[in-house]
Order: structure tokens, then C-alpha cells, then sequence
């Protein structure tokens, strides 16, 4: 059976993040916006895994492309959500062979949504079989179609990063 704790408390969060970075193999990432590698958290825990796939929203220039581009190097499938419509989860799902720990909160892939904002997130863990994590893989799986996500590549992120950039 699932357990789900709630935190309030970024460090809480933190925490558990980066053991579940730890003790699981493969993390499905479904976020609004990634910050600055060079910030180091959250990045840091992501070397810790063998398989990362990410969708990544890119709305009003807050996704830093650095963010992008070491995501394009460690993701074996780094997708980036269309800007027609507003992109705006926090859903992260680690998996190995037989558990899943989901977080799904306000936390973005940013040094503040995992160090210094007040974020709330929520940490679902159990067995894979169990009918909360079949419904959320079954609920995320629509944004990994062409309706609304796109294989990015260098042209695209030198065009966004240039408006990133005028934003700035």
C-alpha cells in the first residue's frame, strides 16, 4: 500500500528528492520551468540516475537554457512543451523495477522551488502496480504527443536562447 506524506517545508522536500534520486534508477520529470545549472540544486542529484526523460515548459522565458542544455545531455528523451498552451505542472515519478515515488507540488526544477520559496509538494510511494501510479502515468502520457510537446535540437534552443535572453 502507498504512503503519502505532505511538505511544507523545502528542506523536507529537498531531502527526499535527493534520496529518491538515490534509490531510484529512472526519473520522469513534467515541469514549468528549470533554472541555472550553475545554482547546483537541484542538478546535482540528477547525476545519480541511469534514465532521465523530461518534459520541460518554456513559457515567458523562465526556463534558463543552460537548464535545457544539460538536460538535452543527461535526458535519453528531453521534450519541450508547446508555448500556445500554458505548461505548468510540477510532476515528478522516479521508478525502478517493482516501486514509484511521485512528487507532484509547486516546486519547479529551480534552485528556489527546491531551497527558498514556500513550496508545497506531495510524495506518493509504493509499489508500481498500484492504481495511483497507472492513473497518473495514463494522465501525463498526453503531453508527450506531437499535439503538445516537440523533440527539441541546437537550432531551437539558440533561437530561444537569444529571446531568453531579450527578455532578460
Amino acid at each position: 500500500m502507498s504512503k503519502t506524506i505532505l511538505f511544507a517545508s523545502d528542506s523536507d522536500f529537498e531531502k527526499e528528492f535527493s534520496r529518491c534520486c538515490n534509490q531510484y534508477s529512472k526519473l520522469s520529470m513534467y515541469i514549468a520551468w528549470i533554472g541555472n545549472p550553475k545554482a547546483v540544486i537541484p542538478f546535482e542529484y540528477l547525476y545519480n540516475l541511469s534514465e532521465i526523460s523530461a518534459i520541460v515548459g518554456v513559457s515567458f522565458c523562465q526556463t534558463h537554457p543552460d537548464g535545457i542544455q544539460l538536460l538535452m545531455t543527461l535526458s535519453h528523451d528531453l521534450k519541450i512543451a508547446k508555448e500556445d498552451v500554458l505548461y505548468h505542472p510540477k510532476i515528478y515519478i522516479f521508478s525502478d523495477q517493482k516501486k514509484k515515488a511521485v512528487f507532484i507540488g509547486s516546486s519547479n526544477f529551480t534552485y528556489h522551488g527546491f531551497y527558498e520559496n514556500h513550496e508545497a509538494n506531495i510524495l506518493i510511494e509504493g509499489l508500481s502496480s498500484e492504481k495511483v501510479f497507472t492513473d497518473i502515468e495514463s494522465d501525463v502520457q498526453k503531453w508527450k504527443s506531437s499535439k503538445y510537446s516537440f523533440k527539441s535540437d541546437a537550432e531551437w534552443l539558440k533561437e530561444y536562447t537569444e529571446r531568453y535572453r531579450r527578455r532578460r
